[in-house]
């Protein structure tokens, strides 16, 4: 990606596995940052070496904006080795269905501006964990009076089998470990 002068590249990326209940016990900060920790070991890139952190929420911490930008440092924090100084700036988002997206252009900002050399852009949610009005109310499409993850089914109705979802939701779990 190229933009504003500096050149943007991807050199990395992790993810948890889709739709488990292992997970169901977790915070989604500690899911969070056990991506983290193996995405930064992976790459190669110490938690001290990154200088800003974007985490995008669907459903955002209702807290402080000073908490918040202090919430996804402290998950880079937490996914630094034992006794590594951590000095990158936080922040977090919530853009529904897209946060993550807008994660990854904030990051590709701050690189592209020149106010990092590495940023980490990320999404954290655990919908199971979310109450029922709250799903209702913030991801209903006005337009269809649909829930948006319905509206995603009917648009890939009969395009993928359960078969090539169950194969796909293997291969997301294996590359997370």
């Amino acid at each position: 990606m190229s933009g504003f002068g500096r050149k943007v590249y991807i050199v990395g990326a992790g993810h948890s596995s889709v739709a488990t209940e292992a997970f169901k016990e977790l915070l989604p900060e500690e899911l969070c940052v056990q991506v983290l920790k193996n995405t930064l070991k992976r790459s190669g890139v110490k938690a001290s070496q990154v200088d800003s952190i974007k985490i995008g929420s669907v459903v955002s911490r209702s807290a402080e904006p000073t908490m918040i930008h202090a919430f996804a440092k402290r998950i880079l924090m937490l996914s630094a080795e034992e006794g590594e100084e951590v000095h990158a700036d936080g922040d977090m988002g919530d853009r529904a269905c897209s946060s993550g997206l807008v994660a990854a252009q904030l990051a590709a900002r701050d690189i592209a501006c020149g106010r990092a050399e590495i940023s980490i852009p990320g999404g954290m949610d655990m919908m199971s964990r979310v109450s029922p009005e709250t799903i209702k109310e913030g991801l209903t499409d006005r337009a269809t009076g649909k829930l948006m993850g319905e509206l995603a089914d009917e648009r890939t109705r009969g395009v993928y089998t359960r078969s090539e979802q169950d194969l796909y939701a293997m291969g997301s779990f294996e590359m997370a470990l």
